[in-house]
């Protein structure tokens, strides 16, 4: 392109200083020389104008690297005129890969950081700093959906520290979905049930007989109710359902009066320990708990449900279940190769003695983009990284061919029972994203994204047996104590909820956890989370 558009100018300033010339005869010779001085000005100007604007990007979850000329990443820097250098790093521990190279002077101009890592990289000097008032100069649609969405001014705490802004934030267009409830309908079956049960003492007496009456009819006593993926779902019946998983126990976040704090620490986790401690004693609980139901592969695999163990499990998210292409489920199909009659029913979670029930969900703020110093250190890769990611909300046709590629080329729309979906048509063994295919999206209008992919929101609902909500964790902005203290609150968390649900230590034992927890570094990082959050919200 660049070729075509030097010929372009070269045919033109020929023509001109012709044209030039003949006038010379008439006019004289200084007005040649005004007008071919006027034109190598403009053609300077013109090439100037056109010099491609650099851009290391690793804004995106590399699964695969993008060939040199994939054509998603050419359309990009042909629209935007920019010079994309894509940083492949493998997804597994990508961002202590990053952080060797950026010690060693290397670093990209825009990635995602890892949840509670930007203060580490302000303090660093890696973060760069980006006024929301920047934000809203080249970027205004995404700004104005940002108000739209979140006028509280939500949607800018994990970009911001001690009252600066390093970023911008994407939508989890389907982050308000819940976590899972999914049953072992076939054990139900199998024991007279004929739906899920609905209520914390209901849960309690089909769990107990799945550990004791011999759910899956092979004689043998070698089943659980459940494990470590359900614990969300009880700490939900008492308004926890914030606390996700038992290796994050000590650090996710509840909003109580309008403030953000730790779950891990209110009394009613202590009301939902002192349930599973009780459970645990009944056997209802399988002892593996401890090293969890997931023991390979993705982190949302439960092992123990596929492998007929427990027969509750949760915490994995709707897309975890999601139909294919095929219109099959492949959790589905694992379980069903280890139990042919195997079958699955998603269902609600357990409603607690006060009426509370829940699981936790990922939220709807989706992932942050940090600038990094290098980027700022030059405004025109600003403006383009952020027309770039206005565009996506401009035109959504654009934002489609970023996260699709070519429509009769990389997908098609099919009917498929009903909807018009989007199915990938790429030659077998090509990866999408080698193509360019999902690298460079980052904020999609969620409005769009769901009319876009009907069939998913349909299903999702389905999944969540009608739930469109879970209970979410607030966004905060990253802090210094969290930084320092976040690992050992984890630590400390883990291993009380472990002690008192396997009767090591007594109920009571959960006072003394939350006194050592605030003491310990606890307090430090409520205290600084909450003024960090009131400031990012102008407060």
């Amino acid at each position: 392109m660049k070729k075509v558009v030097s010929l372009l100018l070269v045919l033109s300033l020929t023509m001109s200083l012709l044209a030039g010339c003949g006038e010379s005869r008439e006019t004289g010779n200084e007005e040649t020389k005004v007008e071919t001085k006027d034109n190598k000005e403009a053609a300077e100007k013109q090439e100037e104008k056109e010099e491609p604007v650099v851009i290391e990007w690793l804004a995106y979850n590399p699964d695969a690297e993008p060939e040199e000329d994939a054509p998603v990443i050419k359309y990009v820097e042909e629209k935007f005129n920019v010079d994309l250098e894509v940083w492949f790093m493998a997804r597994e521990n990508l961002h202590e890969a990053l952080n060797i190279k950026i010690a060693g002077g290397e670093m990209p101009d825009i990635f995602k950081p890892k949840s509670g890592s930007l203060g580490n990289y302000v303090k660093q000097g890696v973060a760069g700093e980006v006024p929301r008032e920047t934000i809203k100069e080249y970027a205004p649609d995404l700004f104005a959906l940002y108000e739209e969405y979140y006028p509280g001014g939500e949607i800018w705490v994990r970009s911001m520290y001690e009252g600066k802004n390093y970023g911008y934030s994407g939508f989890n267009t389907f982050g308000e979905f819940p976590s899972l409830v999914i049953w072992r309908e076939d054990w139900l079956n199998n024991l007279g049930y004929d739906e899920a049960p609905t209520t914390i003492d209901e849960f309690e007496e089909v769990l107990y007989r799945f550990a004791h009456d011999d759910p899956d009819g092979n004689g043998k006593d070698d089943t659980y109710g459940m494990s470590d993926f359900a614990f969300n779902m009880v700490f939900g019946a008492y308004g926890m359902g914030q606390l996700s998983s038992m290796s994050w126990f000590g650090t996710n976040r509840v909003m109580i009066d309008g403030k953000p704090t730790f779950a891990c620490i209110q009394p009613e986790t202590k009301e939902a320990l002192a349930k599973l401690a009780d459970w645990y004693a009944k056997g209802i609980i399988d002892p593996e708990f401890i090293t969890s139901e997931h023991t390979s592969g993705h982190w949302a695999t439960s092992q123990a449900f596929l492998n007929g163990r427990i027969g509750l499990t949760g915490r994995a998210n709707p897309g975890h279940w999601e139909l294919d292409e095929y219109d099959q489920r492949e959790k589905v199909e694992q379980l069903q190769a280890n139990n042919p009659d195997g079958r699955v029913l998603f269902a609600l979670p357990p409603v607690g003695p006060t009426g509370l029930s829940g699981t936790n969900n990922d939220g709807a703020i989706g992932s942050m983009y940090m600038f990094t110093s290098k980027a700022t250190a030059d405004p025109n890769k600003v403006q383009k990284i952020l027309e770039m990611a206005n565009e996506t909300i401009l035109d959504f046709d654009h934002a489609i061919t970023l996260s699709n590629g070519y429509e009769g080329e990389h997908f098609e729309y099919r009917d498929k029972n009903g909807y018009q979906k989007a199915y990938q048509i790429l030659p077998e063994g090509i990866h999408p994203k080698t193509l360019g295919i999902g690298v460079l999206s980052t904020a999609t209008n969620p409005a769009d994204e769901r009319e876009f992919y009907k069939a998913k929101t349909d299903d999702f609902l389905y999944l969540t047996a009608g739930r469109t909500e879970g209970m979410s964790q607030p966004k905060v902005p990253s802090t210094e104590a969290y930084s320092q203290y976040a690992p050992d609150l984890r630590r400390m968390a883990a291993e009380a909820f472990i002690t008192i649900v396997t009767g090591e230590k007594p109920i009571e034992y959960f006072d003394e956890f939350v006194e050592n927890y605030l003491e310990n570094g606890g307090q430090e990082t409520i205290d600084q989370m909450q003024a960090a959050y009131a400031g990012a919200l102008g407060n």
